[in-house]
């Protein structure tokens, strides 16, 4: 949820973790979309994903690059699209329909949004990668204790943290359901003790 231009783990994932696994997309950045589509090792999708269904809805790119667009506007000068709003369980009503599901969020802001959004389809996901940042002022972005406590309350654990950017207040975590926490590799103590 959220390729973006840079999306070189999906082909690693592919090539040396899973081959034969099918990846599915979703790029609403139409500009984006169009570069990245041909080459998309799967299907990959042009629509944003939140917690409602909604046709031609403001979605915002900044000046000056692409990552980073999302449904929130953070400077007056960043670049409005229109795009198409759906939920996994509206894409998926009988769940994602595989044995081993990974679910990568990086909505930018909207992650709480998608998840959701994605009730029923949950129930059929063993791993969550989902980029968590420090809300801008004013942006309506969803704050990184509120999407903890979702995932919390809906029965996944946080089993890593990768990839942080402190400069900006963004980290990578994996959530795993509660009975697949692994005391053994998770670094999360307050998972553990919880």
């Amino acid at each position: 949820v959220g390729v973006a231009l840079a999306h070189a783990e999906v082909g690693i994932m592919r090539d040396e973790v899973w081959p034969g696994i099918p990846f599915i997309g979703f790029e609403p950045n139409p500009k984006t979309f169009g570069e990245i589509a041909a080459g998309y090792p799967g299907t990959i999708y042009p629509y944003a994903l939140s917690n409602e269904v909604r046709e031609r809805v403001p979605f915002y790119q900044p000046h000056k690059h692409r990552d980073g667009s999302s449904l929130f506007r953070r400077q007056p000068d960043d670049v409005e699209y229109l795009v198409s709003v759906s939920t996994l369980d509206t894409l998926y009503p009988d769940g994602p329909g595989a044995e081993h599901v990974l679910l990568w969020i990086d909505a930018e802001g909207n992650e709480l949004r998608v998840l959701q959004g994605a009730e029923r389809f949950l129930a059929g996901v063993q791993m969550i990668n989902i980029e968590l940042t420090g809300s801008p002022s004013g942006s309506g972005w969803d704050d990184q204790l509120s999407i903890h406590k979702w995932l919390m309350d809906y029965g996944f654990r946080r089993q890593w943290v990768h990839t942080q950017r402190i400069h900006v207040g963004q980290q990578d975590c994996i959530y795993v359901p509660t009975e697949m926490l692994s005391p053994e590799i998770c670094c999360c103590p307050c998972q553990l003790e919880g």
